[in-house]
């Protein structure tokens, strides 16, 4: 039996427990806010990025006050390479801190090896049983981000880049809202989490009546820039016809981005995750199939069209279990590697 400290830096939050190699359960789990440019405003990136490690440092030397540890595995919000050196991370830092050695500066203060992967790459080994084919994990959330599991391996290239959908361009004109990699109109500044809620944001102040009328309004006492995902959600799960339109447009082109990646790669299974995604649970799966539905899917049937997406498990543990999935299969050279 052994036990790893397993963390999940996300954009937003930070979770972090203990895996149990015997149980393969987590065990002494915590959860809180990460370090990032929208709670640290001014803060240069780098030192930015000195905060984050002194927070994981935290949760880690925690963890191992309460239990043996074998290893650290880290999951993280951005391309990474397999030297464990983050490409990028626009949703923690904006556009300027590149190429950051983080699995590195972890393994300096520590004493048991640290794998250092992609969230989505971390999520793709906790549903590999679920499958006995080519497979795909979307993450709704923040942002969004995929993984394609081909062949037996993931498909990414040496830098760790290929699952960055939510960076893709699909939209043009008044729609397209600024994304936090600095781009303009990409699938993550209108479908994600955060860019839904602004999206919302922009088309209450762009049609004042209807917002008037909406649950958005009744829930953000009719200010525009109250509206956020919690808003959001609330509005959805009431049957709010702005928020909505406002769905239904970023799903139109999550739909459509899908439907690309399987008509490009051949994948036919996905796997739907992350925080917004599942906050909204069956009405969100719902509402992209109905977009589905829509798109030209070349030579696949009916039946293969509604077996394509499906919901993960119902927790924002994703990562979490799936580095405890890595660790149960990864050899001491996999682990330095990872």
């Amino acid at each position: 039996m052994a036990h790893y400290v397993v963390i999940d830096i996300g954009g937003t939050n930070l979770r972090s427990a203990v895996f149990d190699s015997a149980t393969q359960q987590l065990l002494d789990i915590g959860r809180g806010p990460v370090e990032n440019f929208l709670n640290n405003p001014g803060v240069p990136p780098g030192q930015l990025f000195d905060k984050l490690i002194h927070q994981v440092l935290g949760h880690i030397r925690a963890h191992a006050g309460r239990y043996p540890i074998a290893g650290v595995g880290i999951s993280f919000p951005g391309p990474v390479n397999e030297r464990g050196e983050v490409h990028s991370a626009p949703t923690l830092w904006g556009t300027t801190l590149r190429s950051v050695p983080l699995r590195e500066r972890l393994q300096q203060e520590l004493d048991v090896p640290v794998a250092v992967m992609n969230d989505i790459s971390a999520a793709v080994y906790r549903y590999q049983s679920w499958f006995n084919e080519d497979f795909g994990v979307i993450t709704i959330s923040s942002g969004i981000g995929n993984k394609v599991f081909a062949g037996g391996r993931m498909l990414l290239n040496g830098q760790g880049l290929g699952g960055e959908l939510g960076h893709h361009k699909v939209v043009e004109g008044d729609n397209a809202l600024p994304c936090d990699c600095g781009g303009q109109g990409h699938l993550g500044a209108i479908a994600s989490g955060r860019g839904t809620e602004r999206l919302a944001r922009l088309w209450a102040r762009r049609e004042p009546a209807r917002f008037q009328g909406s649950a958005l309004w009744r829930l953000t006492q009719g200010d525009a820039e109250r509206i956020d995902t919690h808003a959001v959600v609330s509005a959805l799960q009431a049957g709010d016809a702005l928020a909505s339109d406002v769905l239904a447009f970023g799903q139109a082109h999550l739909a459509a981005s899908l439907a690309l990646l399987y008509n490009a790669v051949g994948v036919k299974r996905f796997v739907l995750i992350g925080g917004f995604c599942m906050a909204l649970g069956a009405r969100y799966l719902d509402g992209l199939n109905a977009q589905l539905a829509r798109c030209d899917l070349f030579c696949l049937s009916e039946p293969e069209r509604l077996a394509m997406l499906r919901l993960g498990q119902n927790d924002d543990d994703h990562s979490l279990y799936g580095l405890g999935a890595y660790f149960l299969q990864a050899s001491p050279a996999d682990v330095r590697a990872a």
